[in-house]
């Protein structure tokens, strides 16, 4: 076995010493960006290019995301790439007239093109090593857990560590996703688990949250044999936050306490369900299905996603660009020339409806895209 130096890979994985840098992840963007300038000029159509980048490009960097916390900078760098290919078909070309990259990274049925944000991907990914961490028994995470957690029991701040960084920013956004089903109380510590509500005590005690930290009382000391048995003091505490109780489920202490991930509908930690919990959402928009159906030709269906998104060269879009040009419908020359009056107000477009309404027998008026569906 010969003495190697950092940095140095394993299981494809770069071996960083310190802090990730993003010098330290350039390869992985190189062979992003190689990878896309390689698919350049092969008369890729819009929508080809989404499943490639989809598919792809979205996936050359999830075993790294799954080690590291990714640098802002080298997360912007290669949704640059992405997106500069998905527009112009070039990584190193950007287009001028796009929908937002916040819109394009949301699930069809949201009116997006289904890529995942690398931001959520990587916490996502890290939240799987956190879960291990909180969960499972084994060298790796018992040596972890020796090493991180701290006199009163919290995870340590202050210790650097290459992944350590990454698991860290997972528990803590993490923490209202899990709780526990409560059995005999023994592995849950009162204040700093969620075990009653979606974020420990403590958190509701900012005040005294320092010396609240500093007991390490188990919930097995409020059971007695399958009922609750809480002091006086835990009654006014509970009372102070809203609990009834009376109301509460009982314990089983004939069974151990266990963590759930109520993200889940099993509470068993799945990927996707973390990545579906974190993401940030949005309302369907009518035209979503429509576009998207197994009958609607792909190559199609990009073009009338982008034409949603009211993304298209109108000359009212080549001027609020700063193209100095008279803005005049090329078929009527009566109208100012917008995607509105282009697809659905311009006589010539009318015209093109009355006949599409007569062949499908549609009933209502086509007056914009929320009466296509």
């Amino acid at each position: 076995m010969n003495e190697g130096t950092l940095p140095e890979k394993y299981l494809g994985v770069p071996l960083i010493s310190g802090k990730v840098t993003k010098a330290a992840l350039t390869p992985l963007i190189d062979k992003i960006r190689t990878r896309a300038s390689g698919w350049a000029g092969k008369m890729l159509s819009f929508q080809g290019r989404v499943v490639l980048a989809r598919h792809v490009l979205n996936s050359i960097h999830v075993h790294n995301m799954a080690i590291y916390k990714w640098p802002k900078a080298v997360v912007k760098e290669c949704e640059t790439i992405i997106r500069n290919f998905i527009w112009s078909g070039n990584p190193a070309e950007r287009k001028a007239i796009t929908v937002s990259w916040e819109k394009s990274c949301k699930p069809t049925e949201e009116g997006g093109l289904g890529i995942r944000r690398l931001k959520d991907i990587n916490l996502s990914m890290l939240m799987k090593q956190a879960w291990i961490l909180l969960t499972e028994e084994g060298d790796w995470p018992e040596f972890m857990r020796g090493k991180y957690i701290n006199r009163t029991g919290g995870w340590s701040n202050y210790k650097t560590s290459t992944v350590w960084t990454g698991i860290k920013w997972a528990l803590n956004e993490m923490a209202p996703l899990h709780g526990w089903n409560v059995g005999n109380g023994e592995a849950i510590n009162i204040w700093r688990e969620n075990w009653l509500l979606q974020k420990p005590i403590c958190d509701f005690f900012q005040e005294e949250r320092k010396e609240i930290l500093k007991y390490q009382a188990r919930l097995s000391e409020c059971i007695q044999g399958d009922r609750w048995a809480f002091s006086i003091e835990m009654t006014q505490v509970l009372h102070h936050l809203g609990i009834d109780i009376s109301k509460l489920p009982q314990p089983d202490s004939s069974k151990e306490d266990s963590r759930v991930w109520m993200a889940s509908t099993t509470g068993k930690f799945i990927v996707v369900a973390a990545h579906e919990a974190i993401r940030t959402k949005a309302p369907q928009p009518a035209w979503s299905e429509f576009i998207w159906s197994s009958k609607v030709l792909p190559r199609t269906q990009g073009i009338v996603w982008k034409l949603a998104h009211g993304v298209a060269r109108t000359n009212n879009q080549l001027q609020k660009r700063k193209t100095h040009l008279a803005s005049r419908c090329c078929l009527c020359r009566n109208q100012e020339e917008t995607l509105d009056h282009v697809l659905f107000h311009c006589p010539f477009a009318k015209r093109v409806w009355k006949y599409a309404q007569q062949i499908f027998h549609i009933q209502r008026e086509m007056e914009s895209f929320s009466d296509v569906r």
